[in-house]
């Protein structure tokens, strides 16, 4: 019978013996080839996933005792004495050679800002939330900014930046018998209260009040600012001003040691007021019981005889 052509190839020798040529491939030597193959594969696969457990054990080992060291250092720091704030009080008073240093007052009492750190006597400064102790200080009326950092090993440093005052705030006070009380306010609108032994030489400013939002006074406190801005150039001293109503400012001066009020408007603040002085000795001899003056006009001056409430 004879053998299949994909198989065998016969060659023919010219004494007429045949012989097969036995490097032409056959399918179970190519089978025979593939499983070797497959074979060797197969063996070095084992010693991969031998490798890969080895890896991720590796950096497992190494991420359970990074989390055993944290967990270590942070009982350490948090139950060490060494760590610990002592006490910013003696005999019932708050001390200011203690453990905190504060620097930035000048009108904030020292116990208003050490009075937030009570509670945190004998706790270690690792676990003292400085985030919360700062809006705690913020919340004073005289403090700005503040900033609360930790020194190492048992000590805390608190900065503040307080203030400043543009004018002297009169606040109805809604007490039988009491007309006003007096706060300062500065450009936020931030009322604060007077300290003790302290003088300010501003204005007395009329229209703002407690119960206002401070966004509400922050834009009256503006208007003021503006105002005095535009008539710097001549450096006239206003004792009082109200700002009741924004579209008519009024602003009180001292001038031949009398009080004179002017009604401004809202607008032309420098040219209405040096109008006012260029002209103010005709109007006197005029009329010298005048303490009124409406300057809203731009051609005329009106005098009357009353003053500024304050309402």
């Amino acid at each position: 019978m004879a053998r299949s052509r994909s198989s065998e190839l016969a060659v023919s020798d010219p004494d007429g013996v045949e012989f097969f040529d036995e490097t032409v491939a056959t399918p179970r030597s190519v089978s025979t080839k593939r499983g070797r193959k497959s074979a060797g594969g197969e063996s070095r696969s084992p010693r991969r996933r031998v490798l890969l457990w080895l890896i991720v054990a590796f950096f497992l080992v190494l991420f359970v005792a990074a989390v055993a060291l944290f967990y270590q250092v942070d009982t350490f720091l948090a139950t060490d004495r060494r760590f610990s704030l002592a006490s910013i009080q003696r005999d019932g008073a708050f001390v200011t050679d203690g453990p905190i240093e504060v620097s930035g007052l000048e009108y904030t009492e020292v116990s208003q800002v050490l009075s937030n750190f009570t509670q945190d006597a004998g706790r270690s400064l690792y676990l003292l939330p400085l985030a919360q102790r700062r809006r705690e200080l913020l919340s004073i009326d005289w403090v700005e900014d503040a900033s609360v950092t930790r020194l190492w090993p048992n000590r805390l440093r608190v900065a503040v930046r307080e203030r400043k005052p543009i004018a002297i705030a009169a606040l109805p006070s809604g007490r039988p018998g009491e007309n006003y009380q007096m706060m300062l306010a500065d450009r936020s609108g931030v009322l604060m209260r007077l300290p003790k032994q302290a003088k300010f030489n501003l204005p007395v400013v009329f229209g703002l009040s407690l119960d206002q939002k401070v966004e509400f006074r922050a834009n009256r406190v503006n208007l003021l600012e503006r105002m005095q801005e535009e008539v710097r150039p001549l450096e006239a001293r206003f004792s009082e001003l109200d700002i009741t109503d924004p579209k008519n400012l009024r602003a009180t001066l001292v001038l031949d040691g009398r009080n004179v009020t002017l009604m401004l408007g809202d607008e032309r603040y420098l040219d209405r007021v040096q109008t006012f002085l260029d002209y103010y000795p005709k109007v006197h001899k005029a009329n010298p019981q005048a303490n009124l003056f409406d300057m809203r006009l731009n051609d005329q001056i009106i005098a009357t005889r009353e003053g500024l409430s304050g309402a």
